[in-house]
């Protein structure tokens, strides 16, 4: 078991999917005052603290093993056009300097493709990844640099056979993920019900069927707005036989067609669900808040590999 720090924490994806792998995540560090609930609820033996990291000292911070973050990306994600990837890199090289006086042994940082190509060889290992690849049912390809070991992929578009023998499985579509949701009828895949810790995980995270009468933030009320003919073109249904598309920070991308043949928004347990979150993560704070905090979330499934290979 490693004893981690979670920089730019959010809401706790990162330290979720560490936690359940076995790991102890002794500190979430954010500034943002409307994840501080939401991480202290569903990270009761985590100290939050409210802060940015300029403020702090990273050699109060020595005793972890692992170090994991997510810098802020809008200046380097392409859905902002007014995107400054120098401004950008302020945080993720304030991100280095607590690596570089911490020392870890093993250290991830979490951000989207195009930071790829700011990054120098100071970060060891850059891969970007498909987070669909592991589990979770969307097609989220994030770039996770810094210094640990490569989760193996367990599911594929298509599924293969690696060079030692094992198959990937298929992707985990929209519809096995909230059909239930839905009032759709789902057929669990049969890796999903196998008994193995590592599948039973991977149930746990993100295929949570029929608990919604237990669990907070399933209202079946999205955010009201007019779906008019040019946003539907624009935004069409999700395909219910395939992954979804990225999940972004609000939940004005994202539309599906009910068992009643109508059209609405996802709500705040759908978008959950997508970002492989457990129903038992409870998001505190106004809608927007919430899907905010979803959005900006490592899925914790994807943090789960890489907590299982790490330990």
């Amino acid at each position: 078991m490693g004893k981690i720090l979670d920089l730019f924490c959010g809401c706790g994806g990162f330290s979720t999917g560490f936690i359940q792998a076995g790991h102890k995540v002794m500190w979430g560090i954010d500034n943002d005052k409307r994840v501080q609930k939401t991480y202290e609820y569903n990270h009761p033996d985590t100290e939050f603290i409210l802060s940015d990291i300029r403020d702090l000292d990273p050699n109060d911070f020595k005793n972890v093993d692992i170090v994991i973050g997510s810098p802020p990306c809008p200046n380097f994600s392409l859905a902002n056009n007014k995107r400054d990837p120098k401004k950008g890199m302020v945080l993720v090289n304030k991100f280095r300097k607590w690596i570089e006086t911490i020392k870890p042994k093993w250290w991830i940082m979490e951000n989207v493709p195009p930071i790829y190509k700011y990054l120098d060889d100071f970060y060891p290992i850059k891969r970007i990844i498909n987070c669909a690849d592991y589990g979770v049912p969307q097609i989220r390809k994030r770039c996770f640099s810094g210094l640990y070991i490569f989760p193996r992929p367990m599911y594929a578009k298509f599924p293969y056979y690696t060079l030692d023998g094992k198959k990937t499985h298929r992707w985990i579509t929209v519809k096995e993920a909230i059909g239930d949701l839905l009032n759709l009828k789902v057929e669990v895949p049969n890796h999903i019900e196998t008994k193995s810790s590592q599948e039973s995980m991977i149930r746990k995270l993100s295929s949570n069927f029929g608990m919604q009468k237990r669990y907070k933030n399933f209202s079946l009320e999205p955010r009201k707005y007019q779906l008019g003919k040019a946003f539907m073109k624009k935004h069409p249904p999700l395909c219910y036989e395939k992954p979804a598309s990225c999940v972004t920070t609000k939940d004005d991308k994202h539309i599906i067609e009910t068992s009643e043949k109508k059209y609405r928004r996802l709500t705040v347990r759908e978008c959950a669900r997508l970002q492989s979150f457990p129903d038992e993560f409870i998001f505190f704070g106004s809608l927007s808040a919430q899907y905010m905090m979803i959005g900006n979330a490592i899925p914790p499934l994807m943090a789960y590999h890489f907590g299982i290979y790490l330990k």
